[in-house]
């Protein structure tokens, strides 16, 4: 059965890993004993049952009621899997969040409607960095309805202050639900405290959301070289499908810029006619390619995958850039010969225009690689439209080519 990945974005305290106990135990896939278990660690620290219990593995989170590192809970509904990721919400924590919310394609924010709580910028941070790790879908699950006595007004003010920010930056699909985690309201079940809001509970837009990637199918594809299998022969390659599908004929190999010919596929041990998005194929060639064959991408898609050195970026740091620097591309590291900011962007959208960044900003910047590398603009192929920037050999930012 295929799983369906969904990453959990929001600030802490907004409600997650409450909602994703909620569901838990709504849809009946956590056992008898993870249950009593949770109750009694809530006993001794002398507080009510909590759902989001049923997720936190480390004590201290039980006691300080927020969550440390990224933690995979499944869920069966209607006949579909889905693993939710429930990441930290906190600021110090962002990394965390980062590893954690490039798993998925579909993304649930929660956001509470509670008047000291509302959309903090950490929301709103979320929401940039999901969609640069390649998530196409979100729901806001607009959550606490119950403390605030489904006010359909605050609903929609939080909506109207998002809606706009998220269909700037490209998001396929978007929905907004009222629910409360903690009620259990609004999750799979429409709520008889909203009858104003008739969109349907969380899980079914959910499934909604859940299909197969636009690349998935097509006429043109696109394979990222691995490597060789035979250093004797090299002409024989492990790959993966990055957009598209890949069949027998010639091919572009980028960045040398020379054609060649795919003669045979094998795909999960058979030989096969065509191999799509996501596949892992062994690539056979009918010439050999001597250099470093890694990183580079074999294609018939010209206009999307170019060798490219120069290139804009939307970039966010989440250290100072110290010495040298160099990206992570396609599984190789590349050396930045120079990277320029334009202009800082804040959490509404607006671009300032200014030749430093500092860490937990978003900046558009020009970037020049030592050497091309096979690169594609992130709207195109976003497996080939995204890397990850270091300094000094330390983690500093991640980026996507615009």
């Amino acid at each position: 059965m295929k799983i369906n990945r969904v990453t959990m974005l929001g600030h802490k305290d907004h409600g997650k890993s409450t909602l994703i106990g909620n569901l838990l135990l709504s849809t009946d896939s956590i056992s008898k004993e993870r249950i009593d278990e949770a109750k009694e660690i809530s006993k001794k620290l002398g507080k009510p049952f909590e759902p989001g219990f049923l997720l936190d593995s480390f004590y201290e989170e039980r006691r300080e009621g927020l969550t440390i590192d990224t933690t995979r809970t499944q869920i069966k509904y209607k006949n579909k899997a889905f693993e939710f990721i429930d990441v930290p919400g906190h600021e110090e924590l962002i990394g965390n969040m980062m590893s954690g919310a490039s798993y998925a394609k579909t993304a649930i924010l929660m956001v509470s409607a509670k008047q000291d709580e509302g959309i903090r910028e950490q929301s709103r941070r979320h929401i940039f960095l999901a969609r640069m790790f390649g998530i196409s879908n979100i729901i806001v699950a607009v959550n606490k309805m119950d403390a605030i006595n489904y006010n359909e007004h605050i609903f929609n003010n939080i909506k109207n202050s998002l809606l706009n920010f998220i269909q700037k930056i490209g998001y396929k699909h978007i929905a907004f639900v009222p629910i409360s985690a903690y009620g259990n309201e609004n999750l799979i079940k429409s709520s008889d405290n909203m009858k104003w809001y008739n969109n349907g509970p969380l899980m079914d837009i959910l499934l909604k959301f859940i299909q197969d990637d636009s690349n998935a199918s097509g006429k043109y594809g696109s394979a990222l070289i691995l490597g060789y299998i035979d250093n004797d022969k090299k002409n024989i390659l492990s790959s993966r499908i990055v957009s598209g599908t890949v069949k027998n004929g010639r091919y572009m190999i980028v960045p040398k810029n020379k054609y060649c010919k795919i003669n045979k596929i094998i795909a999960r041990g058979k030989k096969v006619k065509n191999s799509f998005y996501g596949d892992n194929p062994l690539i056979y060639i009918n010439n050999e390619i001597s250099d470093n064959v890694r990183g580079m991408v074999i294609t018939n898609e010209k206009d999307k995958v170019k060798a490219q050195r120069n290139f804009n970026s939307l970039i966010f740091v989440v250290n100072e850039f110290k010495g040298n620097l160099f990206l992570r591309f396609n599984g190789i590291d590349i050396k930045c010969k120079n990277l320029s900011i334009k202009e800082v962007i804040d959490l509404e959208g607006v671009g300032t225009k200014r030749s430093d960044i500092m860490p937990l900003e978003f900046g558009s910047a020009h970037i020049v690689l030592e050497k091309p590398i096979a690169a594609s603009k992130f709207d195109d192929i976003e497996e080939l439209g995204r890397f990850t920037i270091y300094s000094n050999n330390k983690f500093v930012g991640i980026g996507i080519l615009n």
